[in-house]
């Protein structure tokens, strides 16, 4: 589960000048129907069975806008991810407008300050809404459960504390995934499609193999 350290610190967190606010307009050759599918289904669910206290709020403000709301820990202000659709082109269109806004949320990895970034986020939920124009919509909704785990997980100190410690050796991994955007960016691909990485394990093991996975330990 290594890929959970690198959605977080690859995908949300930047440089301490990282902008905290961010917003994106994407045309999506989809109507709003069609584009707030995807989107509506996407959830924190799989990195809550490792982190129970996640909190990822989803909700309609009104019929045009999806809103998450990621309260954290509670020890600053809630994060947010609103979309807000628009049809366009008789209906046979969406434009999508996301907003991101993030905390003031400053950690320190190897000694070094990193803050929580909307302009990172907001670059790939841009490439999440032109992703549906080639008809990728559970692509989509696996790319946006990413960014949603890695703003929740962001903004609660336990869970990015227990993320951090599931890493081989932490400062190393992550100061590989701060220097490289291109290293986040496979991160993200790498977790939207089921986390299949060859070399996370010493030896191979046959499909189906029931000793593939040992019993967790308790964190």
């Amino acid at each position: 589960m290594r890929w959970i350290v690198a959605i977080v610190m690859g995908l949300a967190l930047a440089a301490c000048s990282a902008a905290r606010t961010d917003d994106v307009t994407v045309r999506v050759d989809r109507s709003p129907a069609q584009v707030l599918g995807p989107l509506t289904v996407a959830s924190v669910g799989e990195a809550q069975a490792l982190f129970p206290s996640l909190k990822a709020i989803k909700s309609r403000p009104s019929d045009a806008v999806l809103l998450y709301t990621f309260p954290g820990d509670g020890k600053q202000e809630p994060a947010t991810l609103r979309f807000t659709l628009t049809p366009a082109e008789g209906g046979r269109a969406t434009d999508v407008h996301a907003e991101v806004d993030v905390p003031a949320l400053v950690v320190k990895i190897g000694g070094i300050e990193k803050t929580l970034s909307a302009s990172k986020i907001g670059a790939e939920v841009e490439r999440i809404l032109k992703g549906m124009n080639d008809g990728g919509g559970d692509a989509a909704t696996s790319r946006l459960s990413v960014v949603l785990m890695a703003m929740a997980i962001s903004t609660d100190a336990k869970a990015r504390d227990k993320a951090l410690a599931m890493a081989d050796n932490p400062s190393s991994v992550l100061g590989e995934l701060m220097g490289e955007d291109d290293y986040a960016q496979n991160a993200v691909d790498y977790a939207a499609s089921g986390g299949n990485d060859p070399t996370e394990f010493d030896t191979p093991v046959e499909e189906n193999d029931p000793t593939e996975y040992e019993t967790p330990n308790e964190y």
